[in-house]
């Protein structure tokens, strides 16, 4: 299964992160953009939180679902 990038998430992060100050903020994008990097921060600390990721939803069985980062890890 092979999924694109999504097409307008970068704009959709640079518009949310010219809301506050990068002391104030934290913009993880492409390689920093992972599981290990959303779990080592305090999201608390955070009003808005963004995650762009692909989903796979099944119809029959809705709560089997699936989120993928970029790279195609299952998360």
């Amino acid at each position: 299964m092979s999924f694109q990038r999504l097409r307008f998430n970068r704009t959709e992060a640079d518009s949310i992160a010219a809301l506050v100050s990068k002391e104030q903020g934290l913009r993880a994008t492409d390689s920093a953009a992972s599981k290990s990097t959303a779990m080592g921060v305090d999201l608390a600390e955070y009003r808005v939180l963004q995650f762009a990721t692909h989903g796979l939803l099944k119809s029959r069985h809705p709560h089997n679902w699936a989120a993928f980062t970029f790279q195609g890890d299952w998360r």
